[in-house]
C-alpha cells in the first residue's frame, strides 16, 4: 500500500487553489527548483529522482504525507535504501517541513477524538425480547 496516494490532476489543482500563496510559490515557484536541486546535490542523487522528490514534497502539502512518514515515503518514492532515505528525508525536512512548520501543523493536527458510539436504550433493548410467561 502506498503511503502517497496520488489525487487525479483536477483535484491536485483544486487543493492547489486553497494553498496560502507562500506555499503556492514554494510548490509551484522558482525556490521549489533551486530547494529541491539543492537536496539532490546534497545528497549526490541525480535529475531522475528530481519528479520523485516533488511527489513527496507535494504529498506533504496536501496531507497525503504526514511529516512523521517522511522517511518511508521518501524510500518508496525515490526507491532508495534506508541509510539514504534517511539523509534525503532530513534534508526535506529542514528545507520544506521547518520552514512551514505552522502551517503543517496545522494541516496534520489529530481531529478530536470520535465520540463513543450512543448506547442503546435499555427499554429498547427489552423491547424485542419475549416473555415466555406471558404468551397464549
Amino acid at each position: 500500500m502506498s503511503i502517497i496516494k496520488l489525487k487525479p490532476e483536477a483535484v491536485k489543482m483544486l487543493l492547489y487553489s486553497k494553498f496560502p500563496n507562500p506555499i503556492k510559490y514554494l510548490l509551484a515557484g522558482l525556490e521549489n527548483v533551486e530547494l529541491t536541486t539543492k537536496i539532490l546535490q546534497e545528497a549526490a542523487l541525480g535529475e531522475d529522482v528530481r519528479p520523485y522528490l516533488n511527489t513527496v514534497v507535494f504529498g506533504l502539502f496536501v496531507g497525503e504525507l504526514d511529516p512523521k512518514d517522511l522517511v518511508e515515503g521518501v524510500k518508496e518514492w525515490l526507491g532508495l535504501e534506508t541509510a539514504k532515505s534517511e539523509l534525503v528525508a532530513a534534508l526535506v525536512r529542514k528545507t520544506f517541513v521547518e520552514p512551514h512548520k505552522a502551517f503543517l501543523e496545522n494541516l496534520y493536527k489529530k481531529s478530536p477524538s470520535v465520540p463513543a458510539p450512543p448506547v442503546p436504550n435499555q427499554t429498547e433493548q427489552r423491547s424485542n425480547v419475549v416473555n415466555l410467561k406471558q404468551t397464549p
